[in-house]
């Protein structure tokens, strides 16, 4: 005989029943309703033992809490054992913060620039006219010494009025006194009207350097209206800043004020990582770490960089850093709550056979301007110390090192 056992606590579920009684007898003593009866209590009292046991069976991970619930009665109550658990985790964790060695990485940001660049500015102090040729723009291909501004000055109107005034007084003494000499018969006067022509000819020829001096220096062409001159590319590239038709044009502007940013990139259609680096800013709190770690034993001379490009936040990207390519002085730097914050400056390599090809920025991100957010490794260091290094210094700082 089969009996299914379905426990209360399953009456809802229309599952078939997961556990039965079987009975078997071969010509029993006792009537069969008895046996029976008998069944139906032995049932009665398994239901609840089977479905315990079923259920006991489904719990994930009983490798896990069947030492746990052993060490709960070993130590006496549910309390002892989770402080016990609390406990052992705590210096665990201790542990694993002082002995565990952990990658200690500097964060520091920057931008995508090329390595070879140079900033156009004026001489003197002028208005900006015109942008030559007509329609220069961000990313126009330029030459060596191609004139890119028309400028206009004032002072150097009125400087080359006076060149050019006393160039000419110069030039008509010269031919008053050459036709003198030719006229007079006295040879007295024709000496000393010589001695006259040297002295002019000494203003003129220095009058004419005045003229090419400032011609050269300003770029100013003979058919070029007074006060005005140009402001040559010092290099073959692209321009690099923007915004600087609608900014520039008309203003009035110093000789310390940077006009056009010139980059020296290849002019192809796919750029060349080779021209590219990336300039960062370092914090002052953190260079000390970087430097730190080139004195490390397998270091090397220069430390891996970690990159993220703000138009590809998904992906990570590695670098160089030299020891040589850190500034070894610090500047100060304005953040968004205009608060001087000391930066030294340092310059990461993107390129090379020592950075694996998939790690390598690749040339359509290449794009000059570009916020860049690093993180310097600077060696293996206690767990610890890695993770909190900036709240055990500010410890330090403010409060170890005055006692």
């Amino acid at each position: 005989m089969c009996l299914p056992l379905r426990d209360e606590r399953e009456e809802e579920n229309k599952k078939p029943a997961r556990s039965a009684l079987m009975m078997e007898a071969f010509e029993p003593a006792t009537a069969p309703e008895q046996l029976v009866a008998r069944l139906e209590v032995v049932g009665r009292h398994s239901t609840s033992a089977l479905y315990n046991a079923s259920e006991h069976r489904r719990i994930p991970m009983r490798i896990i809490w069947a030492p746990l619930a052993r060490i709960q009665e070993g130590l006496g109550g549910k309390a002892r054992a989770i402080l016990f658990i609390v406990l052992t985790l705590l210096i665990a964790l201790i542990g694993a913060m002082i002995f565990v060695p952990y990658p200690l990485r500097m964060e520091a940001n920057g931008q995508l620039l090329p390595q070879k660049r140079a900033w156009v500015f004026s001489p003197a102090d002028a208005t900006v006219r015109e942008f030559l040729p007509e329609g220069l723009h961000a990313g126009s291909i330029v030459k060596d010494q191609q004139d890119v501004v028309l400028m206009h000055s004032t002072e150097l109107a009125r400087e080359m009025a006076d060149i050019l005034s006393s160039l000419s007084a110069a030039r008509l003494k010269k031919e008053t006194l050459t036709r003198s000499i030719q006229e007079t018969k006295d040879r007295g006067e024709k000496v000393q009207y010589q001695m006259q022509l040297i002295d002019a000819d000494a203003e003129l020829s220095k009058q004419n350097m005045l003229l090419e001096g400032k011609r050269r220096i300003y770029h100013i062409l003979p058919s070029d209206p007074p006060g005005f001159f140009r402001l040559k590319a010092p290099m073959e590239g692209i321009v690099l800043t923007g915004d600087f038709q609608e900014q520039l044009r008309g203003a009035n502007v110093k000789p310390s004020q940077p006009l056009l940013r010139i980059g020296k990139v290849s002019t192809k259609r796919r750029a060349d990582p080779a021209e590219w680096e990336i300039e960062l800013k370092i914090p002052q709190k953190n260079i000390g770490q970087i430097l730190g770690a080139y004195n490390k034993e397998g270091m090397g001379n220069e430390l891996d960089v970690d990159v993220l490009l703000t138009i590809r936040p998904t992906q990570t990207f590695k670098g160089k850093l030299r020891r040589d390519k850190i500034s070894p002085e610090a500047m100060p730097n304005r953040n968004d709550n205009n608060e001087s914050d000391p930066v030294v400056l340092a310059w990461v390599r993107i390129h090379g056979k020592d950075i694996p090809a998939d790690s390598r920025v690749p040339p359509e991100l290449l794009v000059t301007g570009t916020d860049v957010h690093t993180r310097v490794r600077c060696g293996d260091r206690a767990m610890g110390y890695s993770l909190f290094y900036g709240v055990w210094e500010f410890i330090y700082e403010h409060i170890v090192f005055f006692f």
